[in-house]
């Protein structure tokens, strides 16, 4: 009987080996909300979606209105983002001055990630 049937048939049942059911397995990732905080909290800026603080009522002199700077805005154009998923962060040589100070205390706090986003 074993004659008849095609090599991968035949050495499926010649093979002695037993196959080990697999294993629930975890995932270790950064809650990049909990470390957008942290990083904030490390720079001195109140809120990393509005860094010079536009929207808390801060003004400049020169133009009584200041740039509205959102790193997550950064985060979306930069990577394939939607609600769970993950991504890294990684030095990025045409990110603004301002991105690029945050993103490097990212890495130096965190490294490279991952980062799990959830909303």
């Amino acid at each position: 009987m074993k004659e008849n049937l095609p090599p991968t048939k035949q050495y499926a049942l010649e093979t002695t080996t037993i196959m080990k059911k697999p294993q629930i397995r975890s995932k270790q990732y950064y809650d990049y909300n909990e470390c957008a905080k942290y990083v904030a909290y490390k720079l001195g800026i109140k809120d990393l979606d509005d860094c010079l603080g536009k929207f808390q009522g801060k003004y400049d002199d020169e133009k009584n209105k200041l740039e509205y700077r959102d790193f997550w805005h950064y985060i979306c154009q930069t990577h394939e983002i939607h609600n769970g998923c993950e991504f890294n962060i990684w030095e990025d040589d045409y990110a603004e001055s301002w991105q690029q100070e945050i993103i490097n205390c990212f890495l130096a706090e965190f490294g490279e990630g991952p980062y799990f986003v959830s909303w």
